[in-house]
């Protein structure tokens, strides 16, 4: 049986937009502070050995969750990620799929994107009409 882990940190890591800072809060919680978009944008181009999924982190907030081990991503002072703090992982969705779906947006994926839309717009007018 694995015996629980702590993490305890206190980094800073300088880049070109900005000074990432890794440390701990009085809580406990891991917290990844970035100072603006730019140098969260830089860190999210690293490339990964498992691809981010809905899934993924699910698996991840409920290990984290077990291990009471809270993971926050703070960019601009405001929380983006919050992993392990509750059951559900809380994510701004919105703020970080631009970054990532710049990096992996492919003609087969912008199709299935422009083709969902058309089906809503389609839909809309099709229950608009009806009504």
């Amino acid at each position: 049986m694995a015996k629980p882990v702590k993490v305890f940190a206190d980094l800073s890591i300088q880049s070109k937009a900005g000074e990432i800072k890794v440390q701990n809060e009085q809580d406990g919680s891991l917290v990844l502070d970035f100072p603006n978009r730019q140098s969260f944008n830089s860190f999210t181009q690293i490339p990964l050995p498992f691809k981010p999924s809905l899934k993924a982190i699910g698996k991840t907030n409920a290990a984290l969750l077990e291990q009471r081990q809270p993971v926050i991503v703070r960019v601009a002072h405001e929380d983006w990620i919050v992993l392990g703090r509750n059951s559900k992982a809380a994510i701004k969705y919105f703020k970080i799929a631009p970054s990532y779906l710049k990096q992996q947006l492919t003609w087969k994926t912008a199709l299935y994107v422009a083709g969902a839309l058309l089906g809503v717009l389609l839909g809309y007018f099709a229950i608009k009409k009806e009504s």
